[in-house]
């Protein structure tokens, strides 16, 4: 450092001072996509299981506030050493920058690596929340709102696939004929329930020519000139593939993306 002339320390103190100041822009993203992320997974809450949508989101925010801080004090500190007559003064504050500086960096990765293990458990928990929301979706008229938007919003059937909907009993017992033999009973007396190879309407297609087959979605002879190996007019994919993808792979990844960015900016 006592090498450099003092132009060279002006040249650093600007690079470090502009660096300073364009770190201050994905921290404010962070910010921003930690409020979002936050909400939009609080809309899909009901289809969660044992996963705290707020603990990520609150990180990131608070992260997020922490770097923009510490990017303005940074920033304030660099301008300030233009000054030669001051910089002494400075050194002091300029040590806290640089180990608040470290500490934003091992923030950092640690943040990242916990948006990747983020992905994992979005997996598991959309699974088992989607699944118990499909058992309620003829006894619960919020969950069955929610879980036809999302189907025909995120164009997916089930869980894994539109045959998780083959084993569970999701029409009311009322609107069933028990004499009809493509019905499978389960349970007894006043809880006997029906399950067959039948889906919701939010799982058809929407741009196949013919119109949709939800009932009987296995049974040729019940429907004419139809092959459900080749006619199937459902939405193949599972909506835990497309909300993992969407959230997960997604915006998961954007987030530990920036994350690593601004660790890289910092050093």
């Amino acid at each position: 450092m006592c090498d450099l002339s003092e132009d060279d320390r002006l040249r650093l103190i600007c690079l470090t001072a502009l660096l300073s100041f364009l770190s201050v822009i994905p921290a404010l993203g962070l910010v921003v996509i930690g409020s979002y992320t936050r909400n939009a997974v609080q809309d899909k809450v009901r289809l969660l299981e044992n996963f705290d949508t707020s603990e990520l989101p609150i990180i990131l925010v608070a992260f997020g506030l922490y770097s923009v801080l510490h990017n303005v004090i940074g920033l304030s500190v660099m301008l300030s050493l233009n000054r030669p007559n001051s910089r002494y003064t400075r050194m002091g504050l300029l040590c806290v920058e640089i180990v608040a500086g470290i500490i934003l960096v091992m923030a950092c990765v640690g943040l990242a690596i916990g948006c990747f293990i983020q992905i994992d458990k979005l997996d598991q928990s959309f699974h088992g929340g989607l699944l118990n929301a499909m058992k309620l979706y003829k006894k619960s008229p919020l969950v069955k709102m929610q879980i036809d938007k999302l189907q025909i919003d995120y164009k997916c059937c089930g869980s894994a696939r539109f045959t998780d909907w083959f084993e569970i009993a999701w029409r009311k017992s009322e609107f069933i004929n028990p004499s009809d033999p493509s019905y499978r009973p389960r349970g007894i007396d006043a809880k006997r329930e029906y399950v067959n190879d039948d889906v919701p309407f939010s799982c058809c297609k929407v741009n196949v020519a013919r119109p949709c087959i939800n009932h009987h979605v296995l049974n040729n002879a019940k429907h004419y000139k139809y092959d459900f190996e080749k006619d199937i007019t459902l939405n193949l994919k599972g909506c835990r593939h497309a909300l993992v993808e969407f959230y997960g792979h997604n915006m998961m990844n954007y987030m530990a993306n920036i994350v690593l960015g601004l660790a890289v900016v910092q050093v």
